[in-house]
C-alpha cells in the first residue's frame, strides 16, 4: 500500500494592527467621505461668507475643512 503524506497544519500569520489597517475595506469609501466633507465645508464657508457651516468659529472654518482633508489624505496613503 502507498503511504499517504500527512499534511502539517498552517500558521496564521499574525497581523499586526498597521497591517491590518492597510487591508481594510471601509477605507476607500471613507476617505471619499472626507474629502467630500472637506471641500464642500470649505466651499460652504466661502459661498455664505462664513455664516455657514458655523458662524461663530469664524475662520476656523477653513481649518476644519483643511482637517478633513487631511484625514482623508492620511487614510489614503496607509490604504493598499
Amino acid at each position: 500500500m502507498r503511504q499517504q503524506r500527512l499534511l502539517k497544519p498552517t500558521r496564521k500569520k499574525e497581523t499586526s494592527p498597521r497591517t491590518r489597517l492597510m487591508r481594510l475595506h471601509w477605507a476607500p469609501a471613507s476617505v471619499a467621505l472626507l474629502f467630500l466633507s472637506g471641500i464642500t465645508w470649505i466651499v460652504l464657508f466661502h459661498v455664505t461668507e462664513g455664516s455657514l457651516p458655523v458662524q461663530r468659529w469664524g475662520n476656523w472654518n477653513l481649518g476644519i475643512g483643511m482637517l478633513l482633508l487631511l484625514g482623508g489624505m492620511g487614510i489614503s496613503s496607509k490604504w493598499t
